[in-house]
């Protein structure tokens, strides 16, 4: 299931990380600046393996 998942979309969870990195920075110019402040308090509250989860999570959902 995993195997075939990964081939489908051509994606290891590594650069899927990366390419929610490059959203996430893209919307951090186009999204309202509540929601990036939001973002930028779970980065602080959290760390970079919450920030790393989210990113997974919404890089799924755009999927």
């Amino acid at each position: 299931m995993y195997q075939k998942a990964e081939i489908m979309y051509g994606l290891t969870p590594l650069t899927m990380i990366n390419i929610g990195r490059i959203i996430v920075i893209l919307k951090l110019i186009i999204i309202p600046k509540q929601q990036k402040f939001l973002l930028e308090d779970l980065v602080i509250r959290n760390g970079l393996h919450a920030m790393a989860q989210a990113i997974k999570t919404h890089v799924i959902i755009l999927q």
